[in-house]
C-alpha cells in the first residue's frame, strides 16, 4: 500500500494577501508572500497553505467556490464562527445539526473559497475516519 501525505493543499487567487492573512489569522498560523513567485505560504501544521497567483478569478469550467473545500473541526462553533466573520468570512448555509450530535456552518473565505466549522461531540466524525485508516469501512459502504 503506498503511503501519501497530504503536506499543502493549494488555493488559485487573484488577492495573494488578504487570502493569507486570512488564513493566517483563522488558523493562527505563521505565513509569508515569496517576493519572486508571489506564492503565499501559510504554515499550518501539519498542513502547509500555499495561495498561488492567478490573473482571473474564473477558472474555465469551474464555478466560483468549488475548487477547494476544507473541514475543520471546532470545540465551539459559535465562536469560531463569529472570529471567522471578524476577519472577512461569510456564512453560506447554516447552522445545522444540533449540539448532542453535532453541528457545522459553510463558510467562505475573502476570496469565496467555501470551507466548513463542525463540531464532533459524540466522536461520529471521527469514528469515521479511524474505521477508513484501519481498514473496517470502506467508501463503498456509504
Amino acid at each position: 500500500m503506498a503511503t501519501v501525505t497530504v503536506k499543502s493543499i493549494i488555493l488559485e487567487s487573484v488577492r495573494v494577501a488578504p487570502m493569507v492573512d486570512f488564513w493566517s489569522s483563522l488558523l493562527d498560523a505563521p505565513s509569508g508572500i515569496d517576493p519572486v513567485s508571489g506564492w503565499g505560504q501559510v504554515v499550518a501544521n501539519p498542513i502547509c497553505i500555499s495561495i498561488k497567483p492567478v490573473a482571473t478569478e474564473v477558472l474555465p469550467g469551474l464555478e466560483k467556490g468549488s475548487r477547494v473545500h476544507f473541514d475543520m473541526l471546532v470545540e465551539d462553533l459559535p465562536t469560531e464562527t463569529k472570529r471567522a466573520l471578524s476577519l472577512g468570512a461569510t456564512i453560506k448555509r447554516g447552522p445545522f445539526g444540533d449540539e448532542a450530535t453535532g453541528q457545522f456552518t459553510v463558510l467562505a473565505d475573502v476570496d469565496g473559497n467555501a470551507f466548513c466549522f463542525y463540531t464532533d461531540p459524540v466522536q461520529q466524525h471521527s469514528s469515521i475516519i479511524e474505521a477508513i485508516r484501519n481498514g473496517t469501512i470502506g467508501t463503498a459502504d456509504f
